[in-house]
Order: C-alpha cells, then sequence, then structure tokens
C-alpha cells in the first residue's frame, strides 16, 4: 500500500494567500516563498496551479497583487 504525502489543504491556502496581499512587505515574502518552493510541494493540483500563476506573473511584472496580471493569468489558462 502507497503510502500518502504529508498534506494540509488549509496551510498550502494561507501560503497562496500571502503571495496577493498588496504591501512592500507582501512583496518580500513573496521572494523568500518563491526561492523556497516549488509547485510540487504542493498536494492539492488547484493550488500547483495557482502557485504556478503567481510565479509567472511575478517574474513577469515582479508584482503580484488582487488587482495585477494574476486575473488575466489565470483567465487565458
Amino acid at each position: 500500500m502507497q503510502k500518502m504525502p504529508p498534506q494540509n489543504k488549509p496551510t498550502e491556502t494561507n501560503v497562496l494567500g500571502g503571495l496577493v496581499l498588496d504591501g512592500e512587505e507582501d512583496q518580500k515574502f513573496i521572494d523568500q516563498v518563491i526561492d523556497s518552493l516549488s509547485a510540487d510541494d504542493f498536494y492539492s493540483p488547484d493550488n500547483k496551479y495557482i502557485y504556478e500563476a503567481i510565479c509567472s506573473t511575478y517574474q513577469k511584472y515582479e508584482r503580484v497583487d488582487r488587482n495585477g496580471g494574476l486575473d488575466g493569468f489565470l483567465e487565458r489558462q
């Protein structure tokens, strides 16, 4: 029998929510998280997809916020 990997969807959601806030300190948080996590660190396929969208948007625009390019990225997919 295959063992399930550790998972905590509420924590994943909190991390993702922290990446789309609007303050300068929040942008520093994004730098730290992107350096530490990959999409494969997320258990939920939906959260993997959202994390990839956030990373892609951040790399392109150097900013991620609720009013920025993330909505457009998600709509194009």
